[in-house]
């Protein structure tokens, strides 16, 4: 078996990237700061750990799918309860993909396979989220057992869709999203070969062909899906609420809200905007597609496209402004001039391009196309703009330039394109160890800074030199419980609910810099500390120029303001 993998250099290269990608994954992984999100997910799992009867996951949306859950208690089991157990799931996921262009084989050449997986192997991006505890990695994982699944025999090819539909369910809510795109694409598919009599076999048409030969190959990949689904909601049937909150009932209205209320909003280019600044390689080749692809087509087609700049060109040549259009903000979710240099054209390349790659019968063109478009669309629509989101558009268009190119290039000009690995080096060490908790890395949008990591650490190493109970009292006083709580969590000496009169009871109380309360109470009986808490930098998108642009693409420099926020540590004297 091992002779079969290895059969050609090609496997045995990304075999070592492969291990390469690994190692950047799991080096230092515990440097970084706790996230906010990552406490939640390292916390709520710890909680089923230590008392899976009672402290079983019940399905919230705001935390996402119930999986993740269930996994990392086994990590925290086998391992230890640590940063570097709650990580290791996402670098261990993550370094699958490293050899997805394997399979892709038959539609790539040899030097674009190897290019492919060294640009994943040593993508900021994918090396960070690696590193980061949160439910996309899981997501990615379901893809990857739907790729095996697709040379397997009908049962184990049932089996491995049903798992990998249960995984991606159970994980996040983008299911739906994701499931969209599918039915889209068959839809299309099928209506668009059907109007120009093509007798080229659609998805719906294989997909009916395998259900009427394999009906019991089928009824069992349910069965897997209906069980998986229904286990990890309910928390091993224990809640069986679960199940139609997570299928419907809080889903699907919960961020259907966030998207119309817009949380954490952003403008149209958002992704667009993070994909490209990171991954040094994203916007090259994306023109060098543009020109593939429009070099080939009618002066009709080009000049369809080229016309889909005229709205952005009238509102930037003249003094009109989106935000003062209720059709463009709330409707098309475009917020500034720059957003129509990307809306129009994305949708009419999508459509064109869907189309053109199916009447010349290049499915897979067709299908990865699809899904890079559809996702770039989807995720730069929708209200609710965080940076992990952009990691659906960037891996289905990894895989499709790959395919792409793998046309146009030949092996001997596929070396020209390592001349840009250097700069992927440069970005991959700037933000994933020399500055991953900074506020100038607009990765994870909000960075826990680490001088606060390691107070609160320093407290938990004294707290635990007493037993339970009987160490230091501490108060996360008005909500700052997060990411404190995993820091502090299996102590009862935290605490998070206080009497007024009572707060110079806490040997230590952690609050806001402003709070004149703990002030005036504890000021002759508490020192003071004030902690650097969190930092982030959201760009001022409207002001945003081409200068801008580059200098933070070139070297991560920028003059924009970043944010910082303190909070207060006060430390009992006289005890």
């Amino acid at each position: 078996m091992i002779a079969t993998l290895f059969k050609d250099k090609s496997r045995l290269i990304i075999f070592a990237i492969f291990i390469l990608g690994l190692f950047l994954r799991l080096y230092n992984l515990e440097d970084r700061a706790l996230h906010h999100d990552e406490s939640l997910h390292g916390v709520y799992s710890l909680y089923y750990l230590l008392n899976p009867k009672l402290s079983y996951y019940k399905y919230n949306p705001l935390l996402h799918g119930p999986f993740l859950y269930h996994i990392i208690p086994w990590f925290y089991w086998i391992i230890d309860i640590s940063k570097w157990s709650l990580r290791l799931p996402a670098a261990m996921l993550g370094s699958l993909f490293i050899i997805t262009p394997i399979f892709f084989r038959r539609f790539l050449s040899k030097n674009l396979m190897i290019f492919t997986s060294l640009l994943i192997a040593l993508g900021p991006t994918f090396v960070y989220w690696s590193r980061f505890i949160r439910h996309d990695t899981f997501v990615f994982f379901s893809f990857f057992l739907a790729l095996i699944s697709f040379r397997q025999k009908p049962y184990l090819k049932m089996i491995l869709l049903a798992t990998a539909a249960g995984v991606h369910f159970t994980s996040k809510e983008n299911f739906f999203v994701h499931l969209l795109f599918f039915i889209t694409f068959s839809l299309f598919e099928f209506f668009l070969l059907k109007l120009k009599k093509s007798d080229s076999p659609t998805l719906i048409s294989k997909m009916m062909s395998f259900t009427k030969k394999y009906p019991y190959a089928l009824l069992c990949g349910l069965g897997v899906f209906i069980f998986i689904a229904t286990f990890y909601y309910s928390s091993g049937y224990v809640y069986p609420q679960g199940i139609l909150d997570g299928l419907y009932r809080k889903s699907l209205t919960y961020w259907a809200n966030q998207h119309s209320t817009e949380r954490i909003p952003g403008p149209f280019i958002y992704t667009f905007l993070i994909n490209s600044l990171y991954e040094s390689w994203w916007l090259p080749a994306i023109i060098m597609h543009l020109f593939f692809f429009y070099r080939e087509k009618s002066k009709k087609i080009i000049l369809g496209f080229i016309c889909c700049f005229i709205p952005a060109l009238i509102f930037q040549l003249t003094s009109l402004e989106i935000k003062e259009s209720f059709f463009m903000t709330q409707i098309l979710k475009v917020k500034i001039n720059l957003d129509l240099y990307l809306f129009f054209p994305l949708i009419y390349h999508s459509i064109i391009g869907t189309s053109s790659y199916l009447l010349q019968n290049k499915k897979v063109h067709a299908y990865t196309f699809f899904f890079f478009t559809a996702s770039l669309f989807t995720y730069s629509f929708l209200g609710e703009k965080v940076p992990w989101l952009a990691l659906y558009p960037l891996m289905t268009s990894l895989i499709f330039f790959a395919i792409d190119f793998s046309e146009h290039l030949s092996n001997k000009k596929v070396p020209l394109l390592y001349l840009i690995i250097p700069k992927v080096i440069f970005n991959l060490v700037w933000c994933n160890y020399l500055y991953p908790s900074e506020s100038k890395n607009l990765l994870s949008q909000v960075h826990t800074t680490r001088e606060f990591e390691s107070t609160l650490e320093s407290i938990r190493e004294e707290m635990d030199l007493f037993p339970n109970g009987q160490g230091p009292l501490f108060l996360a006083k008005d909500g700052h419980t997060w990411p404190t709580t995993w820091y502090l969590t299996g102590r009862d000496e935290y605490q998070f609910h206080y009497t007024k009169n009572r707060l110079n009871h806490y040997k230590y109380i952690l609050t806001e810099t402003t709070d004149r309360e703990a002030l005036s109470q504890l000021k002759d009986s508490h020192s003071i500390k004030d902690i650097s808490y969190r930092s982030w930098f959201l760009p001022e998108y409207e002001n945003l120029t081409l200068f801008d642009y580059l200098k933070y693409w070139t070297y991560f420099g920028s003059n924009q303001k970043m944010g910082q926020a303190n909070l207060r540590l006060f430390i009992k004297t006289n005890l």
